[in-house]
């Protein structure tokens, strides 16, 4: 019997190429969230830790409370920032559960068609074996 062949094979291939190409995607955005959320934690970690000296002038004074502004204008540009890549993280964990269950349809058409494949295998085999054990039997009765 032939070797089993899928006829769907080249469509299971390229809908496994989009799944991987969406979890690509799925993680340079998990990154990217990352990277910001570091950078949101360094900024609030270096608003902390500024402090004011008594003997500051007030000149020194009002450049620490300008810069403390600047590092909360950051924050929330930051946190903007992290909004618009949980939005796109969405997208993309959708754009991959997607594809997944594409890339399944074919994965369990495949296989259904290698059991059904499998079985008629199982069935040929078989036939050929009586065949073999009944050509032996004639054999041996004529001799």
């Amino acid at each position: 019997m032939k070797k089993f062949k899928y006829p769907l094979e080249t469509i299971l291939q390229l809908k496994n190429d989009y799944q991987d190409q969406a979890l690509v995607e799925l993680g340079k955005v998990n990154a990217e969230c990352e990277r910001v959320k570091l950078a949101i934690s360094d900024t609030e970690k270096k608003n902390r830790t500024i402090a004011y000296e008594e003997d500051f002038s007030f000149l020194e004074a009002q450049a620490i409370d300008l810069y403390r502004q600047k590092l909360n204008r950051d924050i929330s540009k930051l946190s903007s920032e992290l909004d618009f890549y949980d939005k796109k993280r969405l997208e993309a964990v959708n754009k991959y559960i997607e594809t997944k269950k594409d890339t399944d349809i074919y994965v369990k058409l495949k296989e259904k068609q290698y059991k059904i494949y499998k079985k008629e295998y199982e069935k040929e085999s078989i036939k050929v074996i009586d065949d073999i054990t009944i050509t032996r039997a004639a054999f041996l009765k004529s001799h």
